[in-house]
């Protein structure tokens, strides 16, 4: 009786196994993720590195007095000047957003999710951006004027490095700990990495590399949505604008 044996639906050869793989579409999403996780670790860097400029340097203090002198605050001040130095990455961040919603409307690599997750992941990436710039500028803003080239990146390198790795940081804890779920959770809000791939229905604390650096996948947790973790970053952002823009207008003043 020769003939071919067609092969059933749920084979899990290694043929068959490769070919799902390199499925368009799983490849598609595989670049999507591996696309918004890079820009969400390195865009704050160089936002960091852009920051101090939002901050008036001595031999600025002049052109800032005569701004203060018609009404414009300091904040408004710093934030003008923050937007200002940091269009190149925004322009990235936005042709990032047009590119992969173009890719999800036409293609659909997103199992579960949309064009509307795509833009989420993207608005997650911008408030990480303007957090990092603005911890770069507070902390880069002298009290008797001028800026620090820094002290600001500095600081904003600590914050997003944190914020991206305090998982791992207290691995140890989370092995002595009777009920680390909280912990866990509250970790997992202000990281940005993981906001960004629950946008993308990426459950990334269960791949391979992560899974063997923290015990934490082994518990029974749930990802923070996404939006809260950007409304926190947002929320971080305009203190440390506001907060540098009085430095600022102080400085002005004297």
């Amino acid at each position: 009786m020769g003939g071919h044996v067609p092969r059933p639906r749920n084979c899990e050869c290694v043929r068959c196994t490769a070919r799902l793989v390199w499925r368009p579409a799983v490849m598609l999403t595989r670049w999507m993720v591996a696309s918004l996780v890079a820009l969400t670790a390195v865009v704050p860097v160089f936002g960091a590195m852009l920051a101090p400029a939002a901050i008036p340097a001595k031999h600025e203090l002049a052109a800032a007095q005569a701004e203060a002198l018609a009404g414009v605050s300091g904040t408004a001040m710093v934030l003008g000047r923050l937007i200002a130095c940091m269009r190149p990455l925004l322009l990235v961040i936005l042709l990032s957003a047009v590119l992969w919603t173009v890719v999800e409307w036409c293609y659909r690599p997103l199992t579960y999710g949309s064009c509307i997750s795509v833009v989420d992941a993207h608005v997650v990436v911008l408030s990480v951006l303007c957090a990092a710039g603005g911890v770069s500028a507070l902390a880069s803003a002298k009290l008797r004027g001028g800026r620090s080239w820094s002290i600001g990146p500095l600081a904003a390198f600590t914050f997003h490095g944190l914020s991206i790795f305090a998982l791992f940081m207290v691995n140890n804890w989370l092995l002595k700990a009777q009920n680390p779920v909280p912990v866990i959770q509250g970790i997992l809000l202000i990281n940005p990495v993981t906001a960004v791939c629950t946008c993308l229905k990426f459950d990334l604390l269960r791949v391979n590399w992560v899974y063997g650096k923290t015990i934490a996948p082994e518990f029974d947790f749930q990802y923070p949505g996404a939006l809260i973790s950007a409304s926190l970053f947002a929320l971080v952002s305009l203190i440390s604008v506001n907060v540098a823009g009085r430095i600022v207008g102080k400085a002005v003043r004297k």
